[in-house]
């Protein structure tokens, strides 16, 4: 029965929403459809340029209580109007719809904000809304200077194809060139509206636009009647009226001017002549109507001139296509210092922001590479303009020698046809006169006019052969000249290719600013320190979860030892420093490999989506606006930790060398030390002098010790080495371990980042610098306690010898402080170098100074590795020293001291 209950429940649910669905679907909400689709929501999303941003287009609004909102009710799909009764905690709403329907928990992607009041305003805290007006002047100009090049390269390409340019007949070429002109319009008949006082009609200057047709009459008004009526008319909507029929007077202006040039073009290219449409006026009935009808014409001229922009591109491709492109080197020029004078003036504008320190490190870069590239346009087009010179010169002169030897050639074959003339003229009177003479008077002069013929054609013939080989030197050089000229013209084809190739690089210039300076997709942030806010936070989780990881690692490794019968302290003395280093990493790099495991487990099971929702940022402050990027953040953090940690432990491996070098050369000493001593106490007793100093030493160490408690050591089998082995090894274990205290300093070090990164911006670069120091400080302390003991043990092993009742004090020398700083400083260091040199929008931003992080640091680990890791083992051997030595603490090692499996 209950079973049955429960499955009627189930197949209830939907045919109530299905039910109440339909009833929301009404006739009401079917009315009111049409008209929120045109009210014009504002969608959710970044914004996609930086004229965006400015703007407030495309960033996510803020919703609030009582706001008009529209909501997708249940998850249909379909949208109703409402108000936001309440913002909860999670980020989600209630809403209240108008209708009296109310929803609750409603997710902020399925609510749209109508009518949004903040839509448009100018961020004028950012620096980078200062200069968003100049980049888009460059933006436009260079697509149209871009544009033109295409064109200007596609004409000289179809005239080195040899594509004559087409002509047009006398007639139409005239009329192409000039605007034709309109006959007088007739006066067109009195309107029947007059406007009234105070309301000053606004006609076009352009005097070819067609004259406005009459209003038509409403179908209840006379043209003695007025329709208005008799409310006064504010001086706000005639003002208003007169800017709309200005614009509108533009716009036909601009139309009128490219259907002329569309004639003209579809003229050349197949002959169509297209008629242009008068441009009727429909009237008005009252001022609101007039001014609601010059906005929809305005729109609708709008729209057409749009449309023919686009044909007139298309024609002006056609035309360039066919030899006949309208662009000329002067246009691009023109277009070039437009674009130079616009880069000039946000290059001022930059160093205003500079001077001013409002200029970010991600502006300053892109404007920096957006000015550098726009003022090496100055270069290219100037060679583009010389070859193009050049190129038209040689190609002149070539023309012009051409002309010239072909004038000289007909100038030589008309004279040369003369001079035959009058040959042939004179043998035929002296054949005349012989012709009488002879007997057959007729087949004389026959033979006699043939044989002046050819003379005449001979003579001819040998002058114009005398001629063309006087000119077949001007014609190879004639020739010459036009392969020059070609050469030439190739040359500003390239030059051309390479302003092609600079406008292209400008564009990604401003590509580059328009979209990589302000939040957007991935680059959530706007100033670094947005960035290392949230890697402070993201560090802090990372790093606890690898102190919960190590400690449990090991939790492990001592019920491992306890089940096995063994003490961790055993096991470790009887190791060398070598594995005990690397027993170390390696629980370090599983307990990294946990972290990220479980931070990958975190991030599928949507952990990183509560971010969003309770870390909200404003304007002072962007954050993440999505779960995905905290996430893959989340994931950088992680193996930024990691590489830190093994870049630490590459360090620590040095300091291991050097302490083991250190005590093989102590215990050596302790080896060959002779029976009798060194023979006489030395200036100074140091741990790394003589065999002999070593000896003095231990004798003055075991004498300090058995005064105050003979029991402390065994003085016949102590070993002065081993007691070292174990100091050593006590401070080289300070540094390989990562105990609680250590992972809490580091935690409470994140939390410090926050405030700073958040409150003070400050840069990452400063901190390392406190940090490194520190690490400074540090060893000072450190190397001054070992000249301490090393300048004071003669002198106080000598006193003591001589008088061995002399008072003692003991020196407190807070060692673990020194070097915990000395550790905590030198991790924060390799977290700095790894942070630094693993963020890929760093080296993008600063490659020169990361180039220089990365070889300083490479140099400081050198540096650490050969100068720093030998002082390590010597500090941890001289507070073991007097006057720093703790007796009790010998006599602790007692035991120890007797083991001879301890190894370094």
């Amino acid at each position: 029965m209950a079973q049955s209950f429960f499955l009627i429940l189930l197949l209830a649910a939907p045919a109530a929403s299905a039910t109440r669905l339909h009833i929301r679907h009404g006739s009401l909400r079917r009315a009111n459809s049409s008209a929120q689709e045109t009210a014009g929501v504002m969608k959710r999303g970044d914004p996609a340029t930086l004229a965006d941003y400015c703007s407030g287009e495309g960033s996510e609004p803020t919703l609030k209580d009582d706001q008009p909102v529209e909501a997708d009710w249940e998850n249909y799909g379909a949208y109703y109007p409402g108000k936001v009764s309440d913002v909860n905690k999670n980020g989600t709403v209630d809403i209240h719809y108008e209708d009296g329907w109310k929803e609750k928990r409603v997710k902020p992607d399925n609510v749209k904000i109508v009518d949004d009041k903040d839509k448009g305003k100018k961020r004028l805290d950012d620096a980078a809304c200062e200069v968003v007006d100049k980049l888009e002047d460059v933006k436009k100009k260079v697509e149209e200077t871009e544009r033109d090049v295409k064109l200007y390269m596609t004409g000289k390409n179809a005239e080195k194809r040899g594509i004559e340019r087409p002509k047009l007949p006398e007639s139409r070429r005239r009329q192409s060139h000039r605007v034709k002109e309109q006959p007088a319009a007739a006066p067109a008949p009195a309107p029947w509206w007059q406007p009234p006082a105070g309301l000053i009609p606004v006609t076009s200057t352009n005097s070819s636009a067609p004259a406005p047709a009459p209003a038509p009459l409403p179908a209840n008004a006379s043209p003695t009647t007025s329709p208005i009526k008799s409310e006064p008319i504010s001086k706000e909507k005639s003002k208003e009226l007169e800017m709309l029929r200005e614009e509108l007077s533009g716009l036909d202006d601009r139309i009128s001017k490219l259907r002329e040039e569309i004639a003209i073009n579809d003229r050349i290219i197949n002959g169509e002549w297209e008629d242009e449409e008068d441009l009727d006026d429909d009237g008005v009935l009252s001022i609101d109507d007039l001014i609601q009808q010059c906005r929809d014409r305005i729109a609708e001229r709008k729209e057409e001139l749009e449309e023919l922009e686009v044909r007139r591109r298309q024609q002006d491709a056609q035309l360039a296509r066919v030899g006949a492109a309208p662009i000329s080197l002067g246009h691009i020029w023109d277009h070039v210092k437009e674009i130079l004078t616009d880069v000039a003036d946000m290059k001022a504008e930059r160093d205003k922001l500079e001077k001013e320190d409002k200029l970010d490190p991600e502006l300053g870069l892109a404007m920096d590479d957006l000015i550098a590239e726009g003022e090496a346009l100055d270069a290219t087009v100037s060679g583009l303009a010389e070859a193009e010179k050049r190129a038209e010169k040689l190609k002149h002169a070539a023309e012009d020698a051409r002309r010239e030897a072909a004038k000289q050639r007909r100038e030589a074959r008309a004279s040369a046809k003369k001079k035959a003339e009058e040959l042939e003229r004179r043998l035929m009177e002296e054949a005349q006169k012989d012709a009488a003479k002879a007997a057959d008077a007729g087949r004389a002069m026959s033979e006699a006019f043939l044989n002046a013929k050819k003379k005449a054609r001979r003579a001819e013939e040998e002058a114009i052969a005398q001629e063309e080989a006087a000119l077949e030197q001007k014609w190879r050089d004639i020739a010459a000249q036009e392969a020059e000229a070609e050469a030439e013209s190739e040359h500003a084809l390239q030059a051309a290719m390479r302003l092609q190739n600079s406008l292209e690089v400008v564009k990604s210039g401003t590509q580059g600013m328009d979209t990589q300076v302000h939040p957007n997709g991935e680059k959530w942030w706007r100033y670094r320190y947005e960035h290392s806010f949230i890697e402070g936070i993201l560090a802090i989780l990372v790093s606890f979860l690898v102190m919960c990881w190590e400690g449990f690692i090991r939790s492990i490794r001592g019920c491992i030892f306890r089940a096995s019968a063994l003490k961790p302290v055993e096991v470790h003395a009887h190791q060398s420093l070598y594995q005990h280093w690397l027993d170390h990493f390696l629980n370090e790099m599983v307990a990294c490999l946990l972290m990220f495991l479980t931070v990958w487990l975190l991030g599928h099971l949507g952990f990183f989506n509560h971010f969003p929702t309770y870390l909200k940022g404003h304007s002072e402050l962007h954050l993440p606006t999505t779960g995905y990027q905290y996430k893959v953040l989340a994931y950088e953090m992680c193996v930024i930790l990691t590489f830190a940690l093994i870049l630490y432990f590459c360090l620590a491996i040095s300091v291991v060398h050097a302490a083991t070098q250190k005590l093989a050369k102590w215990k050596n000493k302790e080896r060959a030390i002779p029976s009798g001593g060194s023979g006489g106490m030395a200036k100074h007793l140091t741990l790394g002098g003589a065999i002999g100093q070593f000896n003095d030493l231990k004798l003055y160490f075991v004498e300090y010790v058995t005064l105050e408690d003979p029991e402390a050591i065994d003085v016949q089998g102590f070993s002065f080495y081993r007691y070292l082995l174990i100091a050593v090894r006590g401070t080289v274990d300070s540094m390989l371990i990562f105990g609680p205290l250590m992972w809490i300093a580091i935690l409470w070090t994140f939390g410090v980042f926050l405030f700073i990164h958040a409150y003070a911006h400050v840069a990452f670069i400063r901190i390392m610098t406190f940090f490194l120091a520190v690490l400074v400080a540090a060893l000072a302390a450190m190397m001054w306690a070992v000249v301490s003991v090393n300048r004071t043990s003669a002198e106080s092993a000598k006193q003591f010898s001589e008088s061995p009742d002399i008072p003692r004090t003991r020196k407190k020398h807070q060692s673990w402080i020194i070097f915990g700083l000395m550790t905590y400083a030198v991790f924060f260091l390799c977290y700095g170098t790894s942070r630094t040199l693993l963020q890929p929008w760093l080296w993008k931003l600063y490659f020169y100074a990361l180039l220089f992080v990365a070889g300083f640091s490479l140099v400081m680990c050198l540096v650490f590795a050969f100068a720093i890791a030998p002082l390590i083992p010597t500090y941890g051997a001289s507070v073991a020293m007097p006057p720093y030595v703790d007796v009790a603490h010998v006599k602790s090692l007692k035991v120890d001291l007797q083991d001879d499996q301890l190894r370094s």
